[in-house]
């Protein structure tokens, strides 16, 4: 339940009410004997028609009621740019304000999360989480019929899950048509369900829907909505977490949670445990201000020295995108529409009245690819080379494993370490303000491509700037730091044109049509890297800044998610993450919320 009175003591305290928040929110207080208490920056916005319409994702973006809107210090890779960071805020965090897209990790992924170090996180383990947060609904007969889409095998997904996981409409299929079959045409055909962790080609993606409704399905609405009532669930919205209160012992203990809500500050006590779950930006900020970091920068801040730990706050990862636009044919419906005020009257009524149209659809093509097998500017240079050499340049920059792993992945054309993205209509990835980058500006219409590297070595971090919560952080992912990054990238770039020139998306885009940026060209790396610092930017996935690792090897938390060197405090979200998911992390979030959940029950002996 919601309560306006101020918390003085409970067995639970979860901080962040985001995506992994709810889900142990809801999952912790099945247990009627534990106490629990959510505490979440922000408000309720489930009843948001920004949120609840699918399409309409891009509207939310820059609020400051629904989204952080963080941006990265200026990315000395990206020529002095900054990127946007956009982060859900509210109940549901970034589940609220995503592209609603439920791509699946890697099994090579997730087994070398165990590899790493993390004994219980392989890909067998992971698997059983990854189906107990989604009910996945098959699609229709003509959707499958019309997509070829031979490659679901019903049996491997989640059926009675929170989120709802289902396909588009029958009345949005030609262009995501002719991807698969370009991808088909290509020697990529996806042979097998995402689910299992090994998929490579064109194909269609799952998104967080409810096919009933054709609403949003989020951690809030699909987690929260029906624990909020019970008696020992109390959640609290509109406070600004401060710092962990400590109780002095042998090892340091905390005990509970120092907030401000309405300008007055407040304490609430942990008789069991402290969770935070303020995701990968946030949550390392918590523990920095709380005392629990590097002591150099602590003492800086004037922050006393709890736990002296130069890892918290590091090993930041994201996925970067680099897109171009090219002049699709007149009679195709994209984004581009939605100039015509005419048209979006009418898309508004037609979702109202059925549910149905652009509005009740998403993001729903992409493929997963290896990398091409030559590097022709370079006289026949092949990849494994050109990992060699940067690999063995800058040994040491990443750590051994990181550099094993990617070294393994980017040489196995049986592994997916790039993936492609369709955009219906154009794209402005030149801006760093969100409104900026899908406002249909050009005339015309167009269909967008965008390349994302799966697995990068750069690294970078998150930190205090000063030990007040109001003001925001330091932001440095730090891009393409690391030269692999931006070689491997300019090549992937390249596979734009293949598929454009690929038979039958060639025949969706107009020939000798108008492209966005008008210059973008792919004859040259040299002209794939002009186009890779201009047209590039987060595909909002950080992760990583408390990493579940040896603490000699980087760590902040322990395989069970507790934090070295203290007592009765956890991290569960994103920022756990030691090695990027090679696509969206939505999915890894709710299944490590998941396992999270169950973990915490058993180390408290609620689950045997």
């Amino acid at each position: 339940m919601s309560s306006s009175n101020v918390p003085a003591s409970y067995d639970i305290i979860i901080v962040g009410g985001g995506t992994a928040g709810c889900v142990l929110a809801a999952r912790l207080s099945e247990v009627s004997g534990l106490s629990v208490l959510l505490l979440e920056t922000g408000g309720n916005n489930n009843d948001d028609p920004r949120v609840k319409t699918p399409a309409l994702f891009g509207q939310a973006l820059g609020d400051p009621n629904l989204d952080w809107d963080y941006h990265t210090v200026p990315q000395t890779g990206l020529d002095g740019k900054t990127s946007l960071l956009a982060r859900g805020k509210g109940l549901g965090g970034s589940s609220l304000i995503n592209l609603l897209a439920l791509v699946y990790p890697s099994k090579s992924g997730f087994d070398a999360w165990a590899d790493i170090g993390n004994p219980g996180w392989d890909w067998d383990s992971i698997l059983p989480y990854l189906r107990k947060f989604q009910t996945f609904h098959m699609p229709s007969e003509k959707v499958v019929q019309g997509l070829g889409l031979d490659n679901i095998d019903v049996d491997a997904q989640g059926r009675d899950g929170p989120i709802q996981a289902s396909y588009q409409n029958e009345d949005q299929l030609p262009i995501d048509k002719a991807w698969i079959q370009t991808f088909k045409n290509m020697g990529y055909a996806m042979k097998e369900d995402t689910m299992f962790g090994r998929s490579l080609g064109g194909y269609q993606i799952t998104s967080a829907i409810d096919p009933q409704t054709r609403e949003r399905s989020h951690a809030s609405n699909a987690y929260l909505d029906h624990a909020m009532y019970r008696s020992n669930l109390e959640v609290l919205l509109n406070v600004l977490v401060d710092k962990l209160v400590f109780t002095e012992g042998a090892e340091p203990q905390v005990s509970g949670v120092e907030f401000l809500r309405d300008g007055q500050k407040h304490v609430a006590y942990a008789r069991k445990e402290v969770i935070l779950c303020a995701g990968s930006i946030v949550s390392p900020c918590i523990l920095e201000r709380s005392g629990v970091g590097k002591r150099a920068h602590l003492q800086a801040l004037g922050v006393d020295v709890i736990v002296d730990n130069d890892h918290v706050g590091q090993n930041l990862q994201d996925h970067l995108m680099c897109a171009a636009s090219f002049e699709a044919n007149d009679d195709l419906e994209t984004t581009d529409n939605f100039r015509d005020p005419d048209y979006v009257g009418a898309a508004m009524a037609q979702y109202q009245r059925d549910r149905t149209g652009p509005l009740a659809g998403a993001v729903a093509s992409s493929a997963y690819m290896p990398l091409l097998d030559e590097d022709k500017e370079s006289g026949n240079t092949t990849f494994q080379q050109l990992v060699n050499q940067h690999l063995k340049q800058h040994n040491g920059s990443v750590g051994k494993y990181y550099e094993a792993f990617t070294r393994k992945v980017l040489l196995d054309q049986h592994e997916a370490c790039a993936s492609f993205w369709l955009i219906k209509g154009q794209v402005h990835m030149q801006h760093n303000i969100a409104k900026d980058m899908f406002a249909p500006t050009n005339s015309g219409k167009y269909l967008s491509l965008l390349a994302v590297l799966a697995h990068l070595l750069s690294r970078g971090g998150v930190h205090c700037m000063s030990a007040d919560p109001n003001n925001p952080p330091n932001i440095d992912p730090k891009y393409y730091s690391h030269p692999l990054d931006e070689e491997l990238m300019a090549r992937q770039i390249r596979l734009v044109q293949t598929v454009v020139e690929a038979e039958p998306f060639k025949s969706l885009v107009k020939p000798g049509g108008r492209r966005i940026p008008e210059w973008a060209s792919f004859d040259s790396l040299e002209e794939t890297k002009k186009l890779m610092l201009y047209s590039c930017m987060s595909q909002q996935h950080p992760c990583g800044t408390c990493a579940m690792l040896p603490r000699e090897q980087g760590g902040v938390v322990d395989p069970r998610l507790n934090v070295y060197g203290v007592r009765g405090l956890r991290v569960c979200d994103a920022s756990i993450m030691p090695i990027i998911p090679r696509g969206p992390i939505q999915t890894s979030v709710y299944a490590c919320a998941e396992k999270g959940a169950d973990m915490i029950k058993a180390d408290l002996g609620y689950l045997t």
